[in-house]
């Protein structure tokens, strides 16, 4: 309204059929690793419908700039607790505005130097409760931390190592393949290459300046951000967990997949998998975070439908 901006709204759940999920697959070629890839989909569908040709997305923003609160303890440790520097207050009373206090935050900083005498640092470890194959067993280069030069290591340097060995790859692929399947162009400014040679000349200090994260991004939005929404320190995901896909949408399927003798594999155990399943639907015990059923259902439908394919 201060703006005078006029905002579409779209019910994407009234727009969800009972086989989107092959519908995807088939255009992307590959299983879905995030449920926000059906949304962007559908959203895609619409915006072929009203007559757009280019898609400016924010894809890559976040990495870049150091949007996400994981970033928050690596920031800390390389500006602040490494350099046996005062937190001031004011990161303090805005860190408390987050999931967790500073107080368990600043915990983990203390912590941080450790993860180099980890295997790996990938971050959702419960994957391991489905994957036959053990931690240690992870390659290294898939860290989000470059540990070969400890003594040189810094907050921009793990900005670049995860940049590169996050779902950055992935992300764009899908992001591009669904596009295109609706026949848009889609354009991701924040991963111009000049824009994050930039970026990166900058101090670490300023990344996230105050304990808000996108420091950089907020404060050139300054003058025209409506006033509640001025420095927010909170990250915002993004809309979809994956619990109605799975147990709602794809629950006997799912079943039925896990339970085909086809569709054993060497990389997790059907049965086991079945049992976490139904044991997470029976319990409601999915936590909106945890992507591996869904992950896991993605790639058994890719595998069917490459079979029906080939005998196609």
């Amino acid at each position: 309204k201060e703006n005078n901006i006029f905002h579409e709204f779209y019910n994407i759940h009234d727009n969800i059929s009972n086989n989107i999920l092959e519908d995807i697959i088939q255009k992307v070629e590959g299983p879905l690793n995030y449920t926000n890839h059906i949304y962007q989909y559908l959203l895609r569908k619409k915006i072929k419908q009203d007559g757009f040709k280019v898609l400016i997305t924010g894809e890559g923003g976040d990495e870049v700039l150091g949007g996400y609160n994981r970033f928050i303890i690596p920031y800390l440790y390389y500006n602040y607790y490494k350099l046996k520097k005062n937190i001031s207050n004011v990161i303090i009373k805005n860190l408390d505005k987050n999931p967790g206090s500073f107080k368990s935050i600043f915990q983990l900083v203390k912590n941080f130097s450790k993860i180099s005498n980890e295997r790996n640092d990938i971050e959702n470890k419960k994957i391991f409760s489905f994957l036959s194959i053990k931690e240690k067993k992870i390659p290294k280069d898939v860290c989000f931390i470059d540990t070969s030069n400890k003594r040189n290591s810094s907050f921009k340097q793990f900005l670049k190592y995860f940049l590169i060995n996050n779902d950055v790859q992935s992300i764009l692929q899908q992001e591009d393949r669904i596009s295109m399947s609706q026949s848009i162009e889609s354009r991701v400014p924040f991963l111009d290459h000049k824009f994050i040679e930039y970026i990166f000349s900058i101090k670490d200090i300023f990344f996230i300046k105050d304990g808000i994260t996108k420091f950089m991004l907020k404060k050139s939005f300054n003058k025209s951000y409506p006033n509640e929404f001025k420095m927010n320190v909170a990250k915002v995901p993004k809309p979809g967990a994956p619990n109605n896909i799975v147990f709602e949408l794809y629950y006997d399927k799912f079943c039925d997949l896990l339970l085909s003798p086809k569709y054993k594999n060497e990389y997790f155990s059907n049965s086991d998998v079945l049992k976490q399943l139904k044991y997470a639907k029976d319990k409601k015990t999915m936590y909106y975070k945890d992507f591996s059923l869904f992950r896991i259902l993605n790639y058994l439908i890719w595998k069917e439908n490459n079979q029906n394919h080939n005998r196609n």
